[in-house]
């Protein structure tokens, strides 16, 4: 009995020896391929999500989703593309100087003379940047607004509270991952 529970245990033992190259390719395929499938998930995930490349900073993406969702005429998108069409220039000379604050802060901070009196000064100096942006934004809301029916605008308005509250939910499950840490 006791030779045939050694021979059981020898072969067994020169079994997965063998086979361990094998087993072992294989199981690299398989977290290859495990892997990427969590890639793939992960980005549909996030494309559902409206987190695309950007993450939650792509608003272009939440509108265009939101504009769909409000069953627009043709005449309220070609007004709707004609307001936006009509801001992108003024837009993108206030993206160029945010993006100059960002060049800035990013220097003064990393420099041997930071100060906060320096970042405030910076922050002053750029100040009418700031207001002009908030300015256009609203400006651009009230005209989109202006394009949308009653019922269109309380759609929005119901959307817009939804992915406030998936923000806020996303922003507390990060809070306290933070803090499990």
């Amino acid at each position: 009995m006791k030779a045939i529970v050694k021979l059981l245990a020898t072969s067994a033992l020169v079994s997965s020896i063998a086979l361990a190259p094998s087993a072992m390719a294989n199981l690299d395929i398989n977290q290859a391929d495990n892997k990427m499938m969590c890639k793939k998930a992960k980005q549909n995930k996030m494309a559902r999500h409206g987190m695309h490349h950007k993450g939650f900073s792509g608003k272009g993406h939440n509108m265009k989703r939101i504009f769909k969702q409000l069953d627009l005429t043709d005449a309220q998108r070609e007004q709707i593309k004609g307001i936006f069409a009509s801001v992108k220039d003024s837009n993108e000379a206030l993206r160029e100087q945010m993006k100059a604050y960002r060049t800035e802060l990013k220097t003064l901070v990393n420099s041997d003379n930071y100060s906060e009196d320096a970042v405030r000064a910076l922050r002053a100096q750029y100040q009418t940047s700031f207001d002009d942006a908030e300015v256009a934004k609203a400006s651009i809301k009230n005209q989109v607004n202006a394009v949308l029916t009653d019922e269109q605008r309380a759609k929005k308005a119901e959307i817009m509270g939804k992915i406030k509250a998936r923000m806020e939910k996303f922003k507390e499950r990060r809070a306290e991952k933070r803090q499990q840490s």
